[in-house]
């Protein structure tokens, strides 16, 4: 499930003897097919023009693992970015952000163009040894954020000019970041994969927020898959897909 450069919540699947289905939340009722062959581990994206991105989140040394479609589901081209994608994220510029995780040490955080071309490389701009990103976030005003480790710090990066807004978070391990003027929220951690941490960072605090559905707190042997794109998060819980905004968690921590 994810977010693609529209701000439109994509959410994919394949059982791996189909084709990748992908469904519109919420504005189309039927999944399309976008390959006809059993997909492995992809990371489905799609451009601000309506062209697709199909990545595979493994990639053996000659794969191209990266494959752009038509809006009508035409092969266009396809580039190599590398093993152990975690996460990718198109921004409103059409640039692949491109995170990985630990099998692929010396990758850390890229971005590519819309061609396939490497941009930008977080670790050698901010001067950090990056060996997992564990979540990213773009912003409403474009920027993307960053949760790597080891350091586990928070890192903002716009165009070419990386802020670092804290050197070690208050979480370690989060899945997923919501950010917006002087909050971030942190989603899941170490010790509880459905915790939520909101910090405020103008006071340097911040407090626990729990996730409830149908008024039941989420489980912590049943993690919420999550998406997150300017100040709104959505939520995958079984088979009910469910968002809430940056100043929903506010209102909770200020009730409180």
């Amino acid at each position: 499930m994810s977010y693609d450069a529209q701000g439109e919540l994509l959410l994919s699947w394949t059982d791996g003897t189909g084709p990748l289905m992908v469904e519109h939340v919420g504005t189309e009722q039927e999944p399309i097919a976008l390959i006809g062959q059993p997909a492995r581990f992809l990371e489905v994206q799609r451009f601000s023009d309506g062209r697709w991105l199909l990545a595979d989140m493994r990639c053996r040394k000659d794969e191209l693992n990266c494959q752009i479609l038509s809006p009508s589901l035409d092969p266009l081209h396809s580039f190599k970015a590398g093993d152990a994608i975690e996460q990718i994220i198109i921004d409103q510029d059409d640039n692949i952000w491109v995170g990985y995780f630990d099998e692929n040490p010396t990758a850390g955080l890229l971005r590519f163009s819309a061609d396939g071309q490497i941009m930008f490389d977080f670790g050698a701009s901010s001067g950090l040894w990056v060996l997992d990103v564990y979540a990213m976030h773009l912003d409403r005003a474009g920027s993307v954020w960053a949760h790597p480790y080891p350091d586990f710090c928070l890192a903002k990066i716009f165009g070419e000019t990386v802020t670092m807004i804290l050197d070690e978070t208050p979480v370690k391990g989060a899945r997923a970041l919501l950010a917006g003027g002087n909050h971030v929220a942190f989603f899941g951690s170490y010790e509880d994969d459905n915790a939520v941490f909101l910090l405020d960072l103008s006071r340097g605090a911040g407090d626990a927020v729990a996730l409830t559905l149908d008024g039941k707190e989420l489980e912590t042997d049943s993690p919420a898959l999550i998406a997150t794109q300017g100040e709104t998060a959505s939520l995958l819980v079984g088979d009910k897909v469910c968002a809430l905004h940056l100043s929903d968690l506010i209102r909770a921590v200020d009730g409180k």
